[in-house]
């Protein structure tokens, strides 16, 4: 019994590993499935914005190039009636170096602004195609010559993007096939494990069922148990009597003996005395040995009773203590029994909670699979819609880009007026240039010879200033040497207001 319960928790502590295990890989798949739904979500919003911002940015610059009033639908039937009119005729030199500058600083509309949506949405080829374009405008404030080429370059790059992209929707279609393959997987293997656990309630019912026939058993054993008790206890009564009896017996006996030997001293010696008269007399002779003989005779009987008292009181006692043992092992027994049956108890509601547990689980799974399917069924929906819009988008693109390679002569004969113009401008600042330097030649000229100049009079003037202090000092030795001479010759200094003017 011990064993089959054992087996029992090995199973279901099987079966609970194998529940926490796909509720773990439920659980991982889940999160997947929604981390791919939200970057494919993600991819696909942020192609729509970046295909919105190239629109835009390509009708601004159609716009700015084209100012004399000519219309172009580049969009066909997506195209605005409201957009303004397009001039083939060059922009000035001014015009164009504003648009330059403000390109440059990043505060005029063009493709600077839609770098890391493109990078998000998957379009790094179309960003460096883009770039490079945009570089040679804003660097050498040129149209690049090879404008047309890097157009089909790019409406290649964005095939393959667009191919890339297909390539990833129908990875993503085959991992919900994957996922939905595993799910059915899931629900065959809950359908097992659903199995599995009828199988084991009908072995918790079967040891139910046991435990019952063992309480049965228990309580049959009780009954015995009681049953020898009562018999021993009956068994010891009659111990208990029989040892009174038999003490009783041996009382009596020694009584009698006593009493017999005393009378027969009695007897004895009046019969010897007899005896002694009566030897004349043999037949009297005869009769008192007879007497004698029959005395010793019913002695023996007596000490053969005695004997079989004794024995029998021994086997009694025997018996009395084969009984006390096989008592005492019956107690055991029960107890033993007692035991068994606590430890059983306590299995079988261990056991019941554990299946409780176990279907209370396996209704959560239930539950979480039937959301799962749910959670995918929508994905799915979602991922149908975005990949028909992203199809859409991708037709949008293709169609723009047909129409603006369709612009592209237009575009490269403004471009080499532009450059033209450029050039000569280019020519006429290069000239400015070269003037400039030879007047800053003559100015730096003379300003070396200022300088120079500068210096020497300041020297001179150094030098004259060293004069006029030598000849001051002189002045004012000799005038000491005066004030000392007066001083000695007429015992008195000079007043306090005389001060020598030089």
């Amino acid at each position: 019994m011990e064993r089959k319960i054992t087996e029992q928790k090995l199973e279901i502590e099987s079966l609970r590993s194998q529940i926490s295990i796909l509720k773990d890989k439920s659980h991982d798949e889940k999160e997947a499935l929604k981390k791919a739904t939200k970057a494919q979500k993600q991819r696909a919003e942020y192609l729509e914005l970046a295909v919105d911002k190239c629109r835009i940015q390509i009708e601004e610059k159609l716009c700015k190039a084209d100012p004399l009033g000519r219309t172009l639908d580049i969009w066909g039937s997506t195209a605005l009636e409201a957009d303004p009119p397009i001039s083939c005729e060059p922009p000035n030199l001014t015009e164009i170096a504003l648009v330059v500058n403000q390109l440059m600083v990043g505060n005029a509309a063009g493709i600077c602004g839609v770098w890391s949506e493109l990078l998000q949405a998957g379009g790094k080829v179309v960003v460096l195609a883009l770039q490079a374009i945009g570089a040679t405008i804003w660097e050498k404030a040129i149209i690049p010559t090879n404008w047309k080429t890097q157009f089909a370059d790019l409406n290649q790059q964005l095939q393959k993007a667009s191919d890339g992209a297909r390539t990833s929707d129908e990875e993503m279609l085959q991992k919900m096939s994957v996922l939905k393959s595993e799910n059915t997987k899931l629900n065959v293997e809950n359908s097992r494990l659903k199995v599995s656990l009828a199988t084991l309630e009908g072995k918790v019912a079967q040891s139910e069922a046991e435990v019952e026939l063992q309480k049965e058993e228990a309580k049959k054993y009780k009954d015995l148990v009681e049953q020898y008790k009562m018999q021993i206890k009956n068994m010891q009564e009659e111990a208990e009597e029989l040892k009174i009896r038999c003490e009783k017996i041996f009382r009596g006996n020694s009584l009698s003996k006593e009493k017999q030997n005393t009378d027969l001293t009695k007897e004895k010696n009046p019969l010897e005395a007899r005896v002694m008269e009566l030897e004349v007399f043999p037949d009297l002779l005869k009769a008192a040995e007879q007497r004698l003989c029959d005395c010793q005779d019913s002695l023996m009987s007596y000490e053969r009773r005695f004997t079989e008292n004794s024995n029998t009181i021994s086997q009694l006692q025997v018996k009395l203590e084969n009984q006390t043992q096989s008592l005492n092992s019956s107690l055991r027994m029960v107890e033993s029994l007692q035991e068994e049956k606590d430890s059983l108890g306590y299995q079988f509601v261990t056991l019941h909670r554990q299946i409780e547990d176990v279907q209370s689980e396996n209704r959560d799974l239930v539950r979480k699979l039937s959301s799962q399917e749910e959670a995918l069924r929508y994905s799915e929906k979602q991922l149908e819609e975005r990949s028909a819009e992203c199809l859409a988008l991708t037709r949008q693109l293709e169609a723009a880009l047909t129409d603006v390679r369709k612009q592209v002569p237009e575009l490269k004969d403004m471009a080499s007026s532009r450059e033209t113009a450029l050039q000569s401008k280019i020519l006429e600042l290069e000239s400015d240039n070269s003037r400039k330097q030879k007047e800053l030649k003559h100015l730096k000229q003379a300003k070396q010879t200022a300088e120079n100049l500068y210096e020497m009079r300041l020297k001179e003037m150094q030098k004259n200033l060293e004069e006029s202090e030598n000849h001051k000092q002189s002045i004012q030795n000799y005038v000491d040497f005066l004030k000392k001479s007066y001083s000695t010759m007429f015992g008195e200094g000079f007043s306090p207001g005389f001060a020598p003017s030089f």
